[in-house]
């Protein structure tokens, strides 16, 4: 149990890398927004293993764009 929160925690800090403030594709997605999505994911793709990689936090991206209206994806530099 200890080591699959470790690596949610892992996970959560990797979205945060890239959504989260400071992050490459900044829009200001928080950690707590980060769980509920990721918990999103979970529970709509149980058919498909949880590898916390790029696949993974892509889905999660979306699922963040589509929860709330105010985060927008950055356009490209």
């Amino acid at each position: 149990m200890i080591n699959e929160r470790l690596n949610m925690n892992e996970f959560v800090n990797y979205v945060m890398q890239f959504y989260g403030k400071g992050g490459i594709y900044d829009f200001g997605a928080t950690e707590k927004d980060i769980i509920i999505a990721t918990g999103i994911r979970l529970q709509n793709r149980p058919e498909m293993p949880f590898d916390g990689d790029s696949l993974d936090r892509e889905i999660v991206r979306d699922i963040l764009l589509e929860m709330k209206p105010e985060y927008v994806f950055p356009e490209s530099k």
